[in-house]
């Protein structure tokens, strides 16, 4: 089975917004998640894009998840709790990552996955997620899961029968 990526749009009329891609490599087991912040917001048609931004370095963020991390954002749905990790890269930066419940007026209103550089804290990308979106995302999340532990066990099993 081959899993198709799944993306979220989220443009909105303050120009602040993010459209997020989640893809699943079968060839690292990596889950992937892009970001690509919002360009322009055309206030006639309410519409926003974001391809202008395609070759934007400030304007991009690609990060890849591993199993245990997909886990935490699972359960973090699952529980209605914070989830927060840190990728650290050679250079000595990194960036923080956190997926946490959205609350306003004292209802549980969603998610937010939030990612922050170390070394450029200005430069933050933050999607929220509706309650249903968070569902779709949970389910797309073990389906990637259940794919990455197909893969894990025919590499086994190819390594068994050498």
């Amino acid at each position: 089975m081959s899993l198709n990526n799944i993306q979220f749009y989220k443009p909105n009329s303050f120009n602040k917004g993010v459209a997020v891609s989640l893809s699943f490599n079968p060839q690292d087991s990596g889950i992937y998640v892009s970001f690509i912040k919002q360009f322009s917001w055309d206030a006639q048609r309410k519409i926003g894009s974001f391809k202008e931004n395609k070759e934007n370095p400030k304007a991009k963020k690609n990060i890849k998840f591993n199993d245990i991390e997909i886990s935490g954002i699972i359960r973090s749905i699952e529980k209605e709790e914070k989830w927060s990790t840190f990728h650290k890269f050679n250079n000595d930066s990194g960036v923080s990552i956190s997926f946490a419940p959205y609350v306003k007026d004292n209802v549980m209103s969603g998610f937010g996955l939030r990612v922050s550089d170390s070394k450029d804290k200005e430069n933050i990308f933050s999607v929220g997620f509706t309650n249903d979106e968070s569902v779709k995302l949970r389910e797309w999340l073990k389906l990637a899961l259940e794919e990455a532990f197909k893969v894990q066990n025919e590499e086994i099993k190819s390594e068994q029968s050498l």
